[in-house]
């Protein structure tokens, strides 16, 4: 993985010389690897600085506390400064008359933007999966070309250096390197709800057998708009 990642770094040219770089941790084992990867590449590209950045959005009571110190312990082993923010996500999306999980999701690359500052970079832990979720969910509502390439490798100051990395591989690289991380299931089940309940059954195939096609994942690589087509009209 750390080779794949290395690779996608330079690929995209994710992160130039000298930068400092924010990363989101959540404490998962996404965000876990990125980080733990990302520290060990620091000197092979000679950023200035690694900041990590927790999220508690004061949802889940102590599991978000636990995950809180979760992070700032794996921060302190790998001598990375580890910021937390504190929100009320739920009183924040009534104020704005959003969902909660679109309401999180502001505030947290609010937060990795003043961090970040005008000149820094953010790396944010989206994988392979992450990748095929966003675009079925898309396809399913109705999207354009634009929408069925998916997520950006980089989008202005923002990466995504595990975007090409399966799931599977990110936990291995965990398990190898001895890094534990924190389970949020109830995350997980209520992604999985969503995806179930918005796509069903799409052009006659399960959502898990497209989710796990390789075809798909392939056109999501190399991102030009015919090759999508070509690979969702092979399906």
């Amino acid at each position: 993985m750390r080779k794949k990642v290395r690779n996608t770094l330079r690929q995209f040219q994710m992160v130039p010389k000298g930068a400092r770089l924010v990363i989101g941790l959540s404490g998962g084992a996404d965000s876990v690897a990125l980080l733990h990867v990302l520290h060990s590449l620091q000197k092979e590209f000679a950023w200035d600085s690694l900041t990590a950045v927790h999220i508690h959005h004061g949802l889940r009571g102590a599991a978000a506390d636990e995950d809180a110190r979760f992070a700032e312990g794996f921060c302190a082993d790998l001598g990375i400064p580890c910021i937390v923010k504190h929100y009320d996500v739920r009183a924040e999306a009534k104020a704005r008359g959003l969902g909660e999980e679109e309401t999180g999701r502001l505030l947290r690359y609010a937060a990795f933007r003043q961090t970040a500052g005008e000149d820094g970079f953010i790396a944010v832990a989206h994988h392979r999966r992450d990748q095929a979720e966003t675009v079925l969910m898309r396809l399913c509502r109705g999207t354009g070309l634009k929408g069925l390439a998916g997520m950006a490798p980089v989008r202005e100051n923002i990466c995504r250096p595990l975007l090409f990395c399966d799931r599977e591989e990110i936990e291995d690289y965990c398990r190898e390197n001895g890094l534990g991380w924190r389970e949020d299931a109830t995350n997980r089940e209520e992604a999985e709800r969503k995806i179930l309940e918005d796509c069903g059954m799409v052009m006659g195939r399960g959502v898990h057998t497209i989710l796990s096609d390789e075809q798909i994942n392939w056109a999501f690589e190399t991102h030009p708009e015919e090759r999508i087509i070509e690979t969702i009209e092979k399906s």
